[in-house]
């Protein structure tokens, strides 16, 4: 049995269902409109509602980009997925095996499968080998195999689609208020916290220092005003990311400074809203330089957390 027989299988649903497919990177706001769409038809339908997403990128697989970075790891993603109201979410690893499928044979697993009778898709989508599965062609294919199709018109901001690769344009602008505008949240980050080189604790600013993910999409280089959520609550905190150039730089890391917190989080999941930039990562002259300016971004960085919604 292939690891896609194996996935199939393992997510096995008996009960019918309305079911959308998509990477869903960042679960912005396009992608929520197609998942609510899902959501409100299986409702309408007495159907189940169903997503099915990947672990690993399509375009990686097919050799169209060396690196693309995530906007949301994988725990993220069906987090948010499943509070639109999806009720259950398929992970399929996106391999060469499957994108050899057509899109005839796809549409038969996810009909024998997850019980498919409606798929929900945007106007762009494809699906299938040679992305040959187009919204006309599922149509044919789902008169034939017992599912029918409903197109989502995509969501727009300032006459622009919505998408994964305007997000991360804005990400590398530090437009924060841009990224949140077509997220229609927070952008957050996660991960655990490591030892650093203990600089923080020395200018008398400890930071919590982040093992972040080698394909997740961070905003630019600099400070940014940010919550740090522990154990359900949010905490305000400044954020830097990239190489300490004070200190002769090298890798690129991110570091949370949380404010009137003193409990060791080391070792424990830290997860990080990113609210808006202060200012870039540049070099000091001197480390007292640095303190200094560091001061002056937690004043500042506690004005923008008074007066943000995000």
């Amino acid at each position: 049995m292939t690891q896609l027989q194996k996935e199939f299988k393992s997510a096995e649903l008996i009960q019918p269902t309305v079911l959308t497919v998509g990477v869903f990177d960042g679960v912005h706001l396009g992608h929520q409109a197609l998942l609510k769409e899902t959501v409100r038809q299986a409702v309408v339908l007495g159907l189940a509602s169903a997503a099915v997403t990947f672990i690993g990128h399509p375009r990686l697989v097919l050799g169209k980009h060396r690196e693309l970075p995530h906007l949301t790891s994988i725990k993220q993603r069906l987090n948010l997925i499943k509070a639109i109201g999806i009720k259950h979410v398929v992970c399929l690893t996106f391999s060469e095996e499957l994108a050899a499928l057509s899109a005839e044979q796809f549409t038969d697993l996810l009909v024998s499968h997850l019980s498919m009778r409606r798929l929900v898709i945007g106007p762009d989508f494809t699906l299938g080998r040679d992305r040959s599965g187009n919204a006309a062609i599922l149509k044919d294919i789902g008169a034939r195999k017992g599912f029918s199709l409903t197109v989502v018109e995509p969501e727009q901001i300032d006459n622009a689609k919505i998408s994964s690769t305007l997000i991360r344009k804005a990400m590398t602008q530090s437009d924060m208020e841009r990224v949140h505008q077509l997220l229609g949240r927070c952008f957050s980050l996660e991960g655990r916290v490591i030892t650093g080189e203990g600089r923080g604790m020395g200018l008398g600013i400890p930071t919590a220092n982040l093992e972040i993910a080698a394909d997740q999409a961070l905003p630019a280089d600099g400070v940014y005003a940010t919550r740090a959520l522990i154990a359900g609550q949010y905490w305000p905190a400044i954020t830097n990311i990239g190489t300490r150039p004070t200190f002769g730089g090298g890798k690129r890391s991110v570091e949370t400074h949380i404010f009137d917190f003193n409990t060791q989080v080391y070792d424990d999941i830290l997860e990080i809203a990113i609210i808006k930039q202060i200012r870039p990562e540049i070099k000091f002259d001197s480390v007292d330089s640095l303190k200094k300016q560091i001061e002056g971004d937690i004043l500042r960085a506690r004005t923008i957390l008074a007066k943000a919604e995000c």
